[in-house]
C-alpha cells in the first residue's frame, strides 16, 4: 500500500512538474518582453514626431504616433484619421520606430558624399585638348 502511494505521489509530481514548469517559464518570457516595451516607449516622446510600428500578439501590425504612455498601456493614433487604439503593454510582440535605421541614414550620407566627390572630380578634369591630357 506504501509503494502505490508513494508511486502515485511521484507520478502526480512528475506530471505537474510537465506542465507546470512550461507555463511559468513562459510567464517569464512575457514579462521580460513587456517590461521591454515598456522601457522602449519610456524613451520616446509622444506627439506626431514619434512615428512607430506595433506588432500586436494576433499578428495585426498598428502604425501610426505615440498619444499616450500609461502605467499598463499606450495609446496609438492613426496619423492620416486620427484614430486612437490603447494597446497593453502585454499584447504588444515588438515595437519599431518607422523611418530609416541608422545604418541606412550612414549609408545615404557616405553615397551622397561619394557622389559629389565624383562629380568634382569630373568636373576638375582638364578637357583633352591635342591629346594632352595630364
Amino acid at each position: 500500500m506504501l509503494k502505490t502511494s508513494v508511486l502515485i505521489t511521484i507520478v502526480v509530481l512528475m506530471i505537474q512538474f510537465l506542465f507546470i514548469a512550461p507555463t511559468s517559464a513562459q510567464s517569464l518570457i512575457n514579462d521580460a518582453q513587456t517590461a521591454k516595451i515598456r522601457n522602449d516607449l519610456r524613451e520616446r516622446e509622444t506627439g506626431e514626431k514619434s512615428k512607430i510600428t506595433v506588432k500586436l500578439r494576433d499578428g495585426r501590425e498598428i502604425k501610426g504616433y505615440i498619444a499616450e504612455i500609461n502605467t499598463d498601456d499606450f495609446v496609438v493614433a492613426n496619423s492620416k484619421t486620427d484614430q486612437r487604439e490603447t494597446i497593453a503593454y502585454s499584447d504588444a510582440v515588438k515595437i519599431k520606430k518607422s523611418g530609416f535605421s541608422l545604418g541606412a541614414k550612414i549609408a545615404i550620407g557616405v553615397g551622397v558624399v561619394i557622389a559629389v566627390a565624383a562629380i568634382a572630380v569630373l568636373a576638375a578634369k582638364k578637357p583633352c585638348d591635342n591629346g594632352d591630357c595630364f
